[in-house]
């Protein structure tokens, strides 16, 4: 009788043994994804951080851009487009914001005013308005009116609150595309390095829960072996009651 529980607790002993060398081997595999995953994961996240911190830069802009809008009224929209002809100047601002919208031809006074026809709608497209995607051709057409002396909000004011709104607002879209575009590319490589970071972490997740089944299979057999030897020790004291 002693013999045969000595022969289960053996067999138990040996394949908890078993067991645990394979849960180290993989304890050790899951350890060395980890420290990876890790390495990937900070430079992903610093990489980010440091996009973050470049993009932060276009935010003034972006709100100078959404203020011009805010400040444009329909009543002041209204009020402009229905001038015979725009004030010295004006034309250029209603010029730079056709430009913007891709009318790379017709700049004349018609085409402007049938673009403020509807006020509320020409606000709306404003405030829509596409800022990370502007053609180059927009920006190159754009380089000489912006470097205009009399191309500001200050000079427009004077003459028109809509067309300072308008100036304004092209002004901050022009720069904010200028940030985001240098941006771009690093944000992109943000993305990537972000998406494999995620793809690393999915994997390593794979990993741990794989190794997890194993360490519960060895808790198991453990607590299986301390019933083993409970069981063999009981025997043998029996054994060596009988004896005496």
């Amino acid at each position: 009788m002693v013999n045969i529980e000595k022969e289960k607790t053996q067999i138990l002993i040996d394949e908890v043994e078993d067991e645990t060398a394979k849960a180290n081997i993989e304890e050790e595999a899951a350890a060395i994804k980890a420290a990876e995953t890790k390495v990937i994961k900070d430079a992903a996240d610093a990489q980010k951080a440091f996009v973050d911190d470049k993009l932060a830069a276009a935010i003034p802009a972006m709100e100078r851009a959404r203020a011009a809008v805010d400040g444009l009224s329909t009543k002041a929209i209204g009020e402009f487009k229905g001038m015979a002809t725009p004030p010295t100047g004006c034309d250029q601002v209603t010029k730079a914001v056709l430009i913007l919208r891709k009318e790379y031809k017709k700049h004349d006074w018609g085409t402007a005013q049938l673009m403020m026809k509807d006020p509320n709608k020409f606000k709306q497209q404003l405030e829509a308005y596409d800022k990370d995607n502007i053609d180059d051709r927009a920006l190159n057409d754009l380089k000489p009116i912006l470097a205009l002396d009399f191309f500001n909000a200050t000079a427009m004011e004077k003459k028109s609150s809509a067309a300072a709104n308008l100036c304004k607002w092209v002004i901050a879209v022009v720069e904010y595309n200028d940030i985001f575009r240098n941006v771009k590319p690093l944000q992109d490589a943000a993305q990537a390095a972000g998406d494999l970071a995620s793809a690393k972490g999915a994997e390593l997740k794979i990993v741990l829960d794989a190794l997890e089944v194993v360490r519960a299979r060895v808790r198991a057999l453990n607590e299986k072996l301390d019933g083993a030897k409970a069981k063999l020790k009981e025997v043998e004291d029996q054994a060596s009651a009988l004896m005496v």
